[in-house]
């Protein structure tokens, strides 16, 4: 029955009606970010004021094993994997901590990969084990998870194509752009050792926000939202884009003509910049945009010496330009091509 009143209302009301946990998550949360160097830092909403967690370390640990012996039986895996963090280090997404100056309440993550040969860019995504229990608890049964600020993703997709020139792009790593407060980082620490299985484990610690705690979507879309507004006035095209059209890390949204979709990809540009973030594989429907963006910027898929439009796969769908059509996955025939306009 809840369903059904959902579908039947969709669209009568854009008003978000909270709860009260809702309410006080979002604002400890807003009390919590600060911004310094142009990045943004936020405390994790926590369910109780001291956080006690058994130490978990030997289940960690145990997983780690785990992890490691298909690493190692999957070469290109492992070497991928190791690259992932190796990346992690050298951009301080994460730091190693002296094993002598360890707090007793502590929380190790156990990780994983989740592969996706299709992606354009990072074919290995390392997830961390926010559910994990050791004790009878897991670290994301401590947190808040947030209420969803998300837009709508048939909002968005609506949108995309209402007007003229359409516009698409993503954000990089845009979890790891937004740091976490000094003080909630030893409850986000994991093992790792470069795949020496020969040598103890080193422990590291995460200072940017993680992939697999439950309330990583929550703030992503609080920092980034903030953010649109507070620049707003300088950026009214790019914020309003932020507000209405993006869904998690990817932006697609339409404007009137050429001259307005050229200062959208500047306004983005310049907003993203400004909160430590970077915007990639741009797209768009009109190659006369596509000429004003620096091609190290575009999709890769982009050749703009063809005839054709291109193709970008965005939101789990393909969007064929030249087309203006979604094609879906798993197959070549009519019923896979949604068209948008005859």
């Amino acid at each position: 029955m809840r369903k059904f009143w959902e579908v039947d209302s969709y669209g009568v009301s854009d008003l978000k009606i909270y709860k009260a946990e809702d309410e006080r998550v979002i604002q400890k949360v807003s009390e919590s970010l600060t911004a310094v160097d142009g990045r943004y830092s936020v405390n994790i909403p926590w369910r109780e004021e001291e956080i006690n967690m058994d130490n978990n370390y030997e289940m960690a640990f145990k997983r780690l094993e785990c992890l490691e012996r298909k690493l190692t039986r999957d070469k290109m895996l492992g070497n991928n994997y190791q690259n992932v963090l190796d990346n992690y280090r050298s951009k301080g997404y994460v730091r190693k901590i002296d094993q002598s100056l360890t707090e007793l309440n502590q929380w190790f993550l156990p990780h994983f990969p989740v592969v996706k040969p299709d992606r354009e860019t990072t074919k290995v995504r390392l997830v961390f084990d926010a559910a994990a229990r050791y004790g009878g608890r897991c670290l994301n049964d401590m947190i808040y998870p947030g209420p969803k600020l998300q837009n709508d993703l048939f909002d968005v997709l609506l949108r995309f194509r209402k007007k003229k020139v359409a516009i698409i792009c993503d954000i990089v790593e845009m979890y790891l752009q937004i740091g976490v407060q000094p003080e909630d980082r030893k409850m986000l620490r994991f093992l790792w050792r470069d795949l020496d299985t020969e040598r103890m484990p080193e422990i590291y610690e995460f200072n940017r926000l993680v992939f697999g705690l439950n309330v990583a979507p929550f703030l992503a879309q609080f920092v980034t939202q903030e953010h649109a507004r507070k620049n707003s006035e300088e950026y009214p095209l790019a914020a309003r884009a932020v507000l209405d059209s993006t869904y998690m890390d990817d932006t697609m949204t339409s404007v009137k003509n050429e001259q307005e979709a050229v200062e959208l990809y500047r306004e983005l540009k310049e907003l993203w910049g400004s909160a430590g973030m970077s915007a990639r594989k741009w797209v768009s429907n009109s190659k006369a945009v596509l000429e004003k963006i620096p091609e190290v910027d575009r999709a890769k898929e982009i050749k703009l010496s063809g005839n054709e439009l291109p193709s970008a796969k965005t939101l789990g769908l393909i969007w064929k330009a030249e087309e203006d059509a979604f094609k879906f996955q798993g197959g070549s025939g009519p019923s896979n091509v949604c068209k948008l306009r005859d």
